[in-house]
């Protein structure tokens, strides 16, 4: 369960920018649309189980799913695939020559296993700064560990908690390199606290970049689930034949990457071709064996009993991006798990993204608590049966490039205002101001 993050001097966001999850106690719309929370010290609180972002074209929503992203991504890789010497990859504010030398800074608070934690890091392109872990099992917080570099020295200051925190701390913190994570470590050697911390970001956090990537490509995850287990399989199938995308069943099976052998040299093979080939010939036998899944669509055949087969290149670019979310969305359902998407709209027919996200806000079909942040320019969505004023978050940039993030709530717009046309009149901000011959 997501509750609350913020990043600071991340690509387009300079200044601390926060995303919250928490419900306005003053907002009474929609109550399906909220978790109700029983945590020590949020008992009377109330979790969204959606929010959208809106803005214009370059204001950098989709930056703040990237930091997300980040944030699961070096969670998860910083101690076992960045080499001792590589860059973490962070990417501070470039237009600002003194904040391109900063940290980059992230904090994301989370519920697993029935306990809320805190958990946040700073770093540059080189080494982790700081990095620290909160644990409410109760009312008051736990700090588990606080980690912070001495710039004089080059040495880092450690402090764990000897009541809460529980193994060889030592031993991991030699362990723990500059560049990566003492979490991701500690996971690494399988310490039973920290194990538990990364298991959260490995399989309950789910992010789908659709407004960069090939639909020919995102689809590969879905079938993947879809081969692997049958409840997603055919809660899939379902959602497929329900979208009247004229389908009538995906069917999936894993094929070997290369079922034929490596073509032998020709007799007038260059000298470079001959150099190459025996690296050409290892790199093919280490995938044979190796598969991949590949999906069959039927399409029923109008006036008989019969189906006729498709490939996947054969359908559109919506319906592959509409299968693609269909996956990682009922993982997320089933799991009550939390799910990213970058510009859920794209390719997708609106009506299609409603019946979606009804399925979210559905106390029936989400019983797990699963929850959806994704950004998007379908204004259409922007409706008062589907989202409350609180779910609704914008971001714009200021006069020096740098992203702001705020909630739709600032702007207190009343219970029958059109939000739609509110928000393109720019009442709220967050749209671009167009010039020349693109003026309005």
């Amino acid at each position: 369960m997501f509750i609350e993050f913020y990043v600071a001097n991340f690509r387009s966001i300079r200044e601390r920018q926060t995303l919250s999850m928490v419900a306005s106690p003053t907002d009474k719309l929609l109550p399906e649309n909220v978790i109700d929370v029983s945590l020590p010290g949020l008992s009377k609180t109330k979790l969204l189980k959606s929010a959208v972002l809106y803005g214009a074209n370059a204001s950098g929503k989709s930056n703040v799913l990237k930091a997300l992203h980040f944030v699961d991504w070096f969670v998860q890789n910083s101690a076992r695939s960045i080499k001792p010497d590589g860059a973490t990859k962070a990417e501070p504010f470039r237009l600002d020559l003194e904040g391109r030398d900063k940290p980059s800074e992230f904090e994301i608070t989370f519920v697993t296993e029935g306990i809320r934690y805190q958990f946040g890091f700073a770093l540059d392109a080189k080494r982790v700064y700081e990095e620290w872990l909160y644990a409410y099992p109760k009312s008051r917080p736990q700090c588990w560990y606080e980690r912070k570099l001495d710039r004089s020295t080059g040495d880092y200051k450690w402090d764990f908690s000897q009541k809460h925190f529980k193994g060889d701390k030592e031993s991991l913190s030699r362990q723990t390199r500059p560049n990566a994570l003492f979490l991701s470590t500690g996971a690494q050697f399988n310490h039973e606290q920290l194990r538990r911390i990364q298991k959260w970001f490995e399989t309950e956090l789910y992010y789908l970049p659709l407004a960069e990537s090939d639909p020919s490509v995102e689809w590969v995850s879905t079938a993947n689930m879809m081969f692997e287990q049958e409840d997603t399989r055919e809660s899939v199938s379902t959602l497929v034949r329900d979208a009247d995308l004229g389908i009538s069943e995906v069917q999936v099976a894993q094929r070997p990457v290369f079922e034929e052998e490596i073509p032998p040299l020709p007799d007038d093979a260059s000298a470079e071709m001959k150099k190459f080939h025996p690296v050409m010939e290892a790199a093919w036998e280490a995938l044979q064996g190796e598969t991949r899944p590949e999906t069959v669509w039927l399409h029923p055949v109008a006036g008989s009993e019969r189906s006729e087969t498709f490939e996947r290149g054969q359908e559109s670019a919506g319906t592959l991006r509409y299968f693609a979310v269909l996956g990682p969305w009922s993982e997320a359902l089933k799991k009550g798990a939390v799910l990213f998407i970058d510009e859920l709209g794209a390719n997708i027919h609106p009506l299609l993204v409603r019946g979606l996200l009804r399925m979210i806000h559905s106390p029936t079909e989400n019983p797990a608590g699963a929850q959806v942040i994704f950004t998007t320019h379908d204004v259409t969505l922007l409706d008062k049966g589907i989202f409350r004023r609180d779910q609704v978050w914008l971001t714009e940039k200021d006069q020096d490039g740098a992203t702001r993030l705020y909630p739709l709530t600032d702007y207190q717009p009343r219970k029958d205002e059109s939000l739609a046309k509110g928000y393109l009149a720019g009442r709220y901000g967050a749209i671009p101001f167009l010039r020349g011959e693109l003026a309005l």
